[in-house]
């Protein structure tokens, strides 16, 4: 897992911008709940907040897919996702 920030060209081109990406890596079920963890962290320090861009293959895809599916419904409080619990945690230790 990486969080890296990096300039890309803007939507005209005229100036570069910043930007924050995460690649997540494979591995089955076993990822999944590993970039579960790794999201859970993020949360902590302020950064899952400050993600724009995620790349991501097979279990890796699974939670990068589960967070763009919730990513409207959680509750960012000074950068903190104060209802990750509720909408990352249980829904994916019940899957």
């Amino acid at each position: 897992m990486e969080v890296r920030a990096r300039k890309s060209a803007s939507a005209t081109g005229s100036e570069p911008m910043d930007f924050v990406g995460l690649a997540l890596s494979g591995g089955g079920f076993r990822a999944t709940l590993f970039h579960l963890g790794a999201f859970w962290r993020l949360n902590e320090l302020t950064y899952l907040s400050k993600l724009d861009r995620i790349a991501s293959i097979s279990g890796g895809s699974i939670s990068a897919a589960h967070l763009g599916l919730r990513w409207q419904r959680l509750m960012f409080k000074d950068g903190v996702a104060t209802n990750f619990n509720e909408e990352m945690v249980e829904p994916l230790r019940f899957l």
